[in-house]
C-alpha cells in the first residue's frame, strides 16, 4: 500500500450524504473532469488512515457529483463521512492524454520565471471560478498567478520550469 499512498492525487471533497440511498455530495477540484467511472477505486482520508473504497455510481447534480460507493448504504456512510473529506484517486487512474498535453496537477514543483527572474515555485494549483491559477511561493509568501491564454505562458517540462513573460500584474 505505501507505493499507492505516493501516487495519490486529491480529486474532490465530500460535503455531505445525500438521499436514502447513502451517495454522498461530492465538489471536484475540476468540474470538467471525466475521471469518475463505475468500479473506480477511490480513497478517502480518515485522521490518520486512508480507507478505499469503489464507485458503484454517480451522477451530477447542480455542480456537485453524487456518488455512491459499493457495499454501504446510508447507515454505514454516515459513520464515517459525517463532514467534510477529501477524496483521492491513484495517478495510475487519470485517463490518457493527447501527447503535447498535461495535467495541471504536473505543474507541481515547477520554478516560475519571469523576464528570467525567478518568481518561485509552484506549490499547488487551484480551480477558481473563472480561470486556474498556479499557487507559488517564494521566500515563504504565497501568490497566486492565473493561468491566461493571453499570458503565453512557456512549459518547461524537462527543466520543470515555466517561463511568463511580465506577469507582474496578475499576480496577487
Amino acid at each position: 500500500m505505501s507505493n499507492i499512498k505516493k501516487d495519490l492525487i486529491p480529486i474532490g471533497e465530500i460535503f455531505k450524504v445525500y438521499g436514502i440511498r447513502g451517495e454522498v455530495k461530492v465538489l471536484l477540484y475540476n468540474p470538467e473532469s471525466e475521471i469518475l467511472k463505475k468500479d473506480l477505486e477511490v480513497w478517502v482520508k480518515d485522521g490518520s488512515k486512508l480507507i478505499n473504497l469503489f464507485i458503484e455510481d454517480f451522477k451530477v447534480h447542480n455542480k456537485f457529483k453524487l456518488i455512491k460507493f459499493q457495499k454501504y448504504d446510508r447507515n454505514d456512510i454516515e459513520v464515517f463521512l459525517n463532514k467534510k473529506k477529501i477524496v483521492y484517486v491513484s495517478r495510475k487512474n487519470f485517463p490518457l492524454l493527447e501527447k503535447e498535453n498535461f495535467y495541471l496537477i504536473d505543474l507541481i514543483g515547477f520554478f516560475v520565471f519571469d523576464n528570467g527572474k525567478n518568481i518561485g515555485r509552484v506549490i499547488d494549483v487551484i480551480n477558481l471560478p473563472t480561470n486556474n491559477s498556479l499557487l507559488i511561493n517564494l521566500n515563504d509568501k504565497e501568490y497566486l498567478l492565473p493561468i491566461l491564454d493571453h499570458l503565453n505562458l512557456l512549459f518547461d517540462f524537462e527543466g520543470k520550469k515555466i517561463i511568463a513573460n511580465n506577469v507582474d500584474k496578475y499576480i496577487f
